[in-house]
């Protein structure tokens, strides 16, 4: 008598048997864990992620902690707001990229989030290299230049009930520009 064996299919689980054989070969002499508990191959490894982790962690809570109280309407219209250092090394030996808008230099580098203000440029911009995409510029001015148009419109609202007049002014001001957002 011949037994056919059926091949599994995608996303049906190993049978014990066969657990049992892959495990045999990758660990010989190591009991089967239980399934689901799965098995630590690289405690370093492992450490190294708990630490990034962590890191990451410190990281946020730390840029949070920086940017308590600042609104979103001054975060997004002012370019002179702090980038936020994630790569220290990285962001000083690597050159700045720059662009010109309205007779200043604006310039973001690798290692840090959002654009530098004039003071971090000393630290983190050994060499700048005036951006060549156009795309980068031509975002930012029309992302200012709508913020600027949504300003204008709820000036005459009084300060702390501006933010969601603000933004809705904002995503009008972005879409007659051909922004969705």
């Amino acid at each position: 008598m011949v037994t056919e064996t059926k091949e599994r299919q995608l996303g049906e689980p190993k049978t014990e048997a066969e657990r049992a054989e892959t495990h045999a070969r990758l660990y010989p002499g190591e009991p089967v864990p239980p399934r689901g508990t799965g098995q630590i191959i690289d405690k370093e490894l492992e450490a190294k992620i708990n630490k990034l982790s962590t890191e990451l962690e410190t990281l946020r809570d730390e840029v949070y902690d920086r940017l308590r109280g600042v609104r979103l309407s001054d975060w997004v219209t002012s370019p002179e707001s702090p980038g936020i250092v994630v790569n220290e090394e990285r962001a000083k030996a690597t050159p700045c990229n720059c662009f010109t808008y309205k007779g200043k230099d604006y310039c973001y580098s690798p290692g840090i989030i959002g654009m530098l203000e004039q003071e971090q440029e000393p630290a983190y911009c050994p060499t700048k290299t005036y951006e060549v995409r156009p795309g980068i510029k031509q975002r930012f001015e029309e992302f200012a230049e709508a913020a600027e148009a949504a300003h204008e419109r709820i000036e005459e609202i009084p300060k702390g009930e501006r933010l969601i007049p603000w933004l809705t002014e904002m995503g009008k001001a972005l879409r007659a520009r051909g922004i969705e957002v």
